[in-house]
């Protein structure tokens, strides 16, 4: 549990801009198709990054960065594959 005021606002703040993310996301979703979409989520991966090491002062581990390279990756053969079959 947070202790200090400053890790309760944080802690709200990130609870904020995650739900008005999320409320855009959901807008975005009316007027595109997901694929168009989908490899704009993946910005979310160096935000949280960087938002737990302001925040929390912690930075992933290696196994954990290379999971996230893992979904980045495959994220970008899914968009790849996608654009390919549309043509």
């Amino acid at each position: 549990m947070p202790d200090t005021a400053a890790l309760w606002l944080g802690s709200l703040a990130m609870g904020v801009g995650s739900t008005i993310g999320h409320l855009m996301l959901l807008k975005a979703y009316e007027h595109a198709k997901p694929a168009t979409i989908s490899p704009f989520l993946y910005s979310q991966i160096p935000f949280a990054v960087f938002s737990g090491w302001l925040l929390y002062g912690h930075m992933p581990d290696h196994w954990a960065v290379l999971g996230m390279v893992a979904i980045a990756v495959g994220g970008a053969l899914s968009a790849w594959l996608s654009v390919r079959e549309s043509r």
